[in-house]
């Protein structure tokens, strides 16, 4: 019964570190095209 809820646990705590790092990364790379984009339209000048 404790083995089980141990378990579980640990397997809610993988499951939380996943996402947050999914969130993380799609965080990041969401950064990255916002920075590019900007940059692209500061040094082109596009109408």
């Amino acid at each position: 019964m404790f083995q089980k809820l141990e378990c579980r646990i640990y397997f809610e705590k993988a499951n939380n570190f996943r996402l947050d790092t999914i969130f993380k990364n799609s965080f990041i790379f969401t950064k990255s095209i916002i920075h590019f984009w900007n940059y692209f339209h500061t040094y082109t000048s596009i109408p």
